[in-house]
């Protein structure tokens, strides 16, 4: 078994998982680390995406096994490499029948409130696409993560703030734009954005 430490919150899960996909023949112990000890279940819904990955959370950053980062700017630790477009599996869940546009207006933490697409740009967006209908992206508790996943992998655009959400359409070839607000955000998704995924990045917006 192959131990590997990380660290972050989900967006940050999801990335490791695209490292750590060129390895699913490898049993796999990932050493996780967040400080936001409430996300822990959505993270260990991530890495539920490899079947030979096990995850266990850790109080304080492991310096102990070799380190995936979160992002694509910089090598590993043990230079493993990454899929930028893995299979993975999501749950089946109802989407639209014709081509629709996916949003994910809201993502990060509930106290981000800056990590928010303001209402009158969300109810603007049909008038800028050939899709038939729109959906909200919100995992809740009627909808879980890798359903989720599963909308937006099977829309035809899709608009979101800075964050896994686009992360995943991105991994799944779906024309994405970008939104941020801060500054120090348009770094953080430009070191997250692999050199194969820039042919499905529409547009990168502040708002």
């Amino acid at each position: 078994m192959k131990t590997f430490s990380t660290s972050g919150t989900l967006g940050d899960a999801y990335i490791t998982c695209c490292k750590l996909s060129v390895l699913k023949d490898t049993p796999i112990s990932v050493i996780h680390y967040t400080a936001h000890t409430a996300w822990h279940d959505k993270i260990r819904e991530i890495y539920s995406l490899l079947p030979n990955v096990e995850v266990t959370f850790c109080n304080n950053r492991d310096m102990y096994n070799a380190r995936i980062h979160s992002y694509f700017a910089s090598k590993d630790d043990e230079d493993i490499g990454y899929n930028p477009f893995p299979e993975f599996e999501f749950e089946d869940c109802e989407i639209p029948s014709k081509p629709y546009l996916a949003v994910c207006a809201k993502s990060g933490k509930d106290s981000e409130d800056w990590r928010k697409m303001p209402r009158h740009i969300v109810d603007s967006l049909p008038m800028f696409t050939n899709c038939d209908t729109m959906i909200s992206i919100s995992p809740n508790n009627n909808t879980t993560l890798k359903q989720a996943f599963f909308q937006v992998a099977n829309s035809s655009e899709f608009h979101g703030m800075q964050g896994i959400m686009c992360f995943v359409a991105l991994s799944c070839k779906v024309p994405t734009t970008i939104y941020y607000n801060k500054d120090y955000e348009e770094r953080a998704i430009k070191v997250r954005i692999p050199p194969e995924w820039d042919k499905y990045v529409v547009d990168i917006l502040r708002i």
